[in-house]
């Protein structure tokens, strides 16, 4: 089976990698597929999509049996997964997986067509840790100039490609 793990990824940070490791160390799980959205379902603001292809292959490289996905910037999936996961159906044999967090579980009622969803493809709900990394307060502390505590939340070459692009920054 392969786990899809969808997200803005604006930044990906450790508790992705976290993710991934917990996904990859799941027994049925055969591989994961991180597919950073091109559009927000909720239209939040996003960094350039090729900047955050660019920071996922960083973050998800160092992993075996990981692939990053620009599947979301090819096809009209307007931020729903949904159209992802039925394109994905059509080019692979695969089982799939849909991992999603808690959180988001809890707001199900608010994603495009989860009943059709879950229909399609089985679904891995993971726990949040309590003390988890937020991209929105990674984005901030940035923001704010707080480099070295937003330098622990984020792995050492996504750290170093967002200092030297200027990215999150009043001067970015």
């Amino acid at each position: 089976m392969i786990a899809i793990f969808g997200g803005s990824f604006d930044p990906p940070h450790v508790g992705h990698q976290s993710v991934v490791l917990q996904l990859l160390n799941m027994s049925d799980v055969d591989g994961v597929i991180v597919i950073p959205c091109y559009e927000h379902k909720f239209r939040k603001q996003l960094t350039e999509f090729a900047e955050r292809i660019r920071m996922c292959n960083m973050a998800f490289g160092i992993f075996n049996d990981v692939e990053i996905n620009d599947v979301e910037a090819h096809i009209d999936a307007k931020g729903s997964m949904i159209e992802t996961i039925k394109h994905l159906k059509k080019e692979t044999e695969c089982e799939l997986a849909l991992a999603i967090g808690t959180d988001n579980y809890k707001q199900r009622d608010r994603w495009d067509r989860f009943d059709e969803l879950r229909k399609l493809v089985r679904i891995i709900v993971l726990e949040r840790p309590t003390e988890s990394v937020s991209s929105t307060q990674i984005r901030e502390l940035l923001h704010q100039g707080c480099d070295a505590s937003a330098s622990d939340m984020l792995p050492g070459s996504v750290a170093s490609y967002i200092y030297q692009n200027k990215l999150y920054t009043n001067t970015g």
